[in-house]
C-alpha cells in the first residue's frame, strides 16, 4: 500500500513538473508584435480546444465575440470580471503544431484602438491573464470530458431508440405469429371438416357402385324391322 501511495505521488509530481504553464511572449498581430500571454496544451484535439476557449467567454462569461483576420477572435470594448472591472478589447488565437501535436493559445489585451498591456504597463492586469490560462487548463478538461459525455449520450439515445423500434418489432411479428397460429388452426379445422365431408362422398359412390352391380341385367328387345 505504501509503495502504491510513493509512485502515486511520484507520477503526480512528474505530470506537474511537466505541466505548461502561462508564459509571456510576443504575438504576431496586425503587423505588430505585442506582448501577450501564450499557453501550450497537449493531448487535446485543436478544435476541442478552441471551442472550449470560445465558449468560456461566450457562454460563461457572456461576451460577444467576432472572428477577425488573422485567426484571432476579438471581443471587443467589453467587461471581463477575470481581467479587469474595466472595458477592453480582448483578442484569442489557438494554432496548432502539427509535429508535435500540441496547440498553443494566444491571448492579447488591450484598452482600446490596439493600445496592449504587458507586465511592464499594466502587470496587475497582466498577472491575472495569466492566472485565467492557467486556470484554463482544468476547465479545457472538464469541457472536453463534458463534451465526450454529451457525444455518448447521443449515441446512447441512438441506441435505445433503435432498441425500442426492434422490442416493436418483436411485438408486432409475435401478433402476426399468434394472428397465423390462430389461422392456422382454423385452416386444420377447415381440413378436418373437408375430410369428413370426402370421406362421406367416397362412402357413397362406392355404396352406389355396389348397387348398380347388383341390379338385375334387363334384355334389350330387337326393333322392328321397317315395313317395305
Amino acid at each position: 500500500m505504501k509503495k502504491l501511495l510513493f509512485f502515486a505521488t511520484l507520477f503526480a509530481m512528474t505530470f506537474l513538473a511537466k505541466a505548461q504553464v502561462p508564459t509571456e511572449q510576443s504575438i504576431a498581430f496586425n503587423k505588430k508584435n505585442p506582448q501577450g500571454v501564450v499557453l501550450v496544451v497537449s493531448g487535446y484535439d485543436i478544435n476541442v480546444v478552441r471551442d472550449a476557449l470560445q465558449h468560456r467567454f461566450e457562454k460563461t462569461a457572456a461576451l460577444k465575440g467576432k472572428k477577425e483576420k488573422g485567426g484571432f477572435y476579438a471581443y471587443l470594448n467589453q467587461q471581463f470580471a477575470d481581467f479587469s472591472s474595466k472595458n477592453l478589447d480582448i483578442y484569442t488565437l489557438v494554432d496548432a503544431n502539427k509535429k508535435s501535436g500540441q496547440a498553443t493559445i494566444s491571448i492579447l489585451v488591450s484598452t482600446g484602438n490596439e493600445n496592449f498591456i504587458s507586465a511592464t504597463n499594466d502587470a496587475a492586469t497582466f498577472d491575472r491573464v495569466k492566472q485565467f490560462l492557467a486556470a484554463f487548463s482544468t476547465y479545457l478538461r472538464e469541457y472536453d470530458i463534458n463534451k465526450k459525455i454529451s457525444e455518448q449520450n447521443a449515441v446512447l439515445s441512438g441506441l435505445e431508440k433503435e432498441r425500442k423500434k426492434m422490442d416493436s418489432d418483436i411485438d408486432k411479428f409475435r401478433k402476426q405469429i399468434a394472428d397465423l397460429q390462430a389461422q392456422n388452426l382454423k385452416r386444420e379445422k377447415e381440413i378436418e371438416s373437408k375430410t369428413v365431408e370426402i370421406e362421406r362422398t367416397k362412402t357413397k359412390i362406392q355404396e352406389l357402385t355396389k348397387m348398380l352391380q347388383a341390379a338385375p341385367v334387363v334384355p334389350v328387345e330387337a326393333a322392328p324391322a321397317p315395313q317395305q
